[in-house]
């Protein structure tokens, strides 16, 4: 069941059911971003994927260790030997193209989103020194500060309105804390939707994903150290910034 809209709520609803107008504006600091979603077709690229582990007889389950490595590289310095694999997967996956995000090639932003697990486990470490910078909740666990973390939250028919609503509160909330400044919220609200629907991960995945993680119990309930993160996020009013009808 929706929420009511008011006037607020209808207008943001609207921004991010159309929201590519913003390519449009050559200044605009959410042009790369954009440009990543409007091209972007997760099948597509899954196909491209499948036809590039052929070519070099990979096989998919490599593509874990691909994601791994290309993330890495974006943290830490790498030895000779991993910069030479990391340049080969980036010729390979279209990703040294100056024009992949206008097609549908598997940027590492689209295989993060597709593979949101591959891209938590990597990021979650190196996110750490930035989340301890930040004046932000204790008890929030490092996977709700990193965009990924949409792609495992499950559908409505698969957790319980109350829960899910706070996962994606408690998200929504963390990723604010660091950027500064902080992105339109119609683009927040449109990033959590696209990696929500862009993820390939099963419903079922998801809840176990979020089992694993320590977040939900197998029932589906919050655990409490997610409670607990949510109820201080509560006390300050900050749902009064989520439209929740966006992510139905």
């Amino acid at each position: 069941m929706m929420h009511s809209l008011n006037d607020r709520d209808r207008q943001l609803l609207q921004e991010v059911n159309d929201p590519l107008e913003d390519i449009e504006k050559p200044c605009s600091r959410t042009k790369g971003i954009m440009l990543e979603l409007k091209y972007f077709e997760p099948m597509i690229v899954l196909g491209k994927i499948q036809a590039t582990c052929s070519h070099n007889k990979w096989h998919l389950a490599d593509l874990k260790k691909h994601i791994t490595l290309l993330t890495r590289e974006t943290y830490e310095k790498l030895g000779p030997e991993e910069c030479y694999k990391v340049s080969n997967f980036k010729s390979c996956y279209g990703q040294d193209r100056t024009y992949h995000a206008k097609s549908n090639f598997p940027t590492l932003w689209r295989l993060h989103s597709m593979f949101p697990h591959f891209a938590l486990t990597e990021k979650m470490i190196s996110i750490k020194p930035k989340i301890d910078s930040v004046n932000s909740c204790p008890n929030l666990h490092a996977a709700f500060y990193l965009p990924e973390f949409g792609g495992l939250i499950p559908s409505p028919k698969w957790l319980k309105k109350e829960s899910r609503e706070a996962l994606i509160l408690i998200h929504f909330f963390a990723t604010e804390r660091l950027k500064d400044p902080p992105l339109p919220p119609h683009i927040r609200h449109l990033l959590i939707k696209k990696h929500l629907e862009s993820s390939l991960l099963s419903d079922d995945r998801r809840m176990h994903q979020l089992e694993s993680l320590g977040l939900i119990w197998g029932g589906g309930n919050l655990k409490p150290e997610t409670q607990c993160a949510l109820n201080e996020i509560n006390q300050q009013d900050f749902s009064l910034h989520v439209n929740f009808n966006a992510f139905i």
